[in-house]
């Protein structure tokens, strides 16, 4: 049961990493559909 202790803080560092990468790529996407639209 300690080692699930252990994994939980990592757990979720990598699922706030994946968080922030995600609303990285859909900030990212937004700004190229804006791009695009202007053409």
């Amino acid at each position: 049961m300690e080692f699930v202790g252990l994994l939980a803080p990592f757990a979720l560092v990598l699922a706030l990493g994946a968080y922030a990468q995600a609303a990285v790529l859909r900030k990212e996407v937004s700004e190229l559909k804006k791009l695009i639209n202007r053409e």
